[in-house]
């Protein structure tokens, strides 16, 4: 990026930083900027009280936004939210927290940081990756929301009575501006689609996956007889990175593991339980499909859990299960894989 671009980025993080935006919104108090060269609105709020870090999260689009809506639920630890953000960061640390390339960059842009929790970091959050800093060579979309979101906020808390609104409060809609290529803009409720909050429609996030195996794999499978019985099935990121990632062609990236577990829920039999360090998602369609050849059983449905990583088992297993003529449900329990993890933690307690 060029010296003119950071100069504007960082002067834009810092009038941000000097308003104080986070004494007066509340993290879950989105503010939307719809730019006109934008195809989906930006949805930025902040983070931090008190002593804690400070800083802005950055939502490009709806496929960003949707992961919010997991985070939002309190019962989930913050150890799983970090890891299910999808989401430029802007973080106020101190000056030693920061890389050389970092500090290099923020003194060659003229733009002066000093103190503590002052000096900016940009992370990225993407599910499934350990937090990295933020790399994209194109900063011009960032500028231009942070430069709206500035004098947008600005306005919005001296009437906060503006997100009083119940569309707002449950979380189904988010206030902002629309803008056009003249400047000018208009104040409205941005309506989030149903297909991005609505839990049980999580896997539009990923992608429902096509069917990966071959037509013999398939016919073979269904030549196993049904049982009527139910498989529960689950898919869960272990928050210990892998070393390595061979996710997206990212070979330096360190990413969570899946933990993918299968039980069935009459016999409550373990019948799988493996930590998989690929994203390819043939490996998952395959593995599945061994599982039903080796115990000569093809269950009448599978059940997955509507919290947490389901929308990885939905988005790779669905067409696959309706292929082959397997139901599956979306379930706000799992009582033998709860069982199971239960045991687990006590294990790794006792190690600890």
């Amino acid at each position: 990026m060029s010296n003119l671009l950071d100069n504007r980025l960082f002067s834009i993080i810092k009038k941000c930083y000097d308003a104080n935006f986070w004494d007066f919104l509340d993290h879950s108090q989105l503010i939307v900027i719809q730019l006109p060269q934008e195809k989906e609105p930006i949805f930025i709020s902040t983070t931090g009280k008190g002593t804690e870090a400070r800083g802005f999260l950055v939502y490009r689009g709806y496929n960003q936004l949707a992961y919010l809506y997991q985070t939002l639920n309190k019962t989930e630890n913050d150890e799983n939210n970090l890891g299910r953000q999808n989401c430029l960061a802007i973080y106020f640390e101190d000056r030693e927290i920061l890389s050389k390339e970092e500090y290099q960059r923020i003194k060659s842009s003229n733009v002066s940081f000093k103190g503590q929790q002052d000096w900016p970091i940009l992370i990225d959050y993407k599910p499934g990756f350990l937090p990295a800093p933020y790399k994209e060579d194109n900063f011009l979309w960032l500028i231009n929301a942070l430069e709206k979101f500035y004098e947008t906020a600005q306005d919005f808390i001296n009437s906060l009575s503006i997100f009083d609104k119940e569309e707002i409060i449950n979380f189904t809609a988010f206030i902002g501006r629309e803008y056009g290529y003249d400047g000018q803009y208009k104040t409205k409720l941005f309506e989030v689609p149903r297909m991005y909050r609505n839990s049980a429609s999580s896997a539009c996030r990923e992608g429902i996956h096509p069917i990966y195996l071959s037509h013999f794999e398939i016919l073979r499978a269904r030549q196993i007889p049904v049982k009527r019985t139910i498989w529960e099935l689950d898919l869960h990121h272990v928050y210990t990175p892998t070393e390595k990632s061979t996710k997206d062609s990212d070979l330096s990236r360190p990413y969570y593991p899946l933990l993918f577990i299968v039980a069935d829920e009459a016999t409550q039999e373990l019948l799988y339980m493996d930590l998989i360090t690929t994203d390819d998602v043939v490996t998952f369609q395959r593995k599945l499909v061994r599982l039903f050849i080796k115990n000569n059983i093809r269950p009448t449905a599978i059940s997955i859990h509507k919290k947490g990583d389901f929308m990885y088992a939905q988005s790779y297993f669905e067409k696959i299960l309706k292929e082959l003529d397997i139901d599956l449900h979306i379930r706000e329990s799992l009582p033998v894989i709860a069982y199971i993890k239960e045991g687990l933690n006590k294990i790794s307690l006792i190690e600890e």
